[in-house]
């Protein structure tokens, strides 16, 4: 079963060629759910990063 997220519409129309979205909270709440439903619902050319992998942590730790 899925859950309808709330979130997901607003998420939706944040976002802004160009600009960057982070999305933060608790260990297991579906925060890469919700961003895999918005990447299948929106045209716009997007990236998916994850902050949890190394390669990532450095560079995001110095923003």
């Amino acid at each position: 079963m899925k859950i309808q997220r709330l979130m997901l519409p607003q998420l939706i129309n944040s976002l802004i060629p160009g600009k960057v979205v982070v999305l933060y909270g608790p260990r297991q709440v579906g925060k890469t759910t919700l961003v895999k439903e918005v990447l299948t619902s929106v045209t716009l050319k997007s990236r998916f990063i994850n902050a949890d992998e190394l390669i990532y942590r450095d560079v995001l730790a110095h923003l």
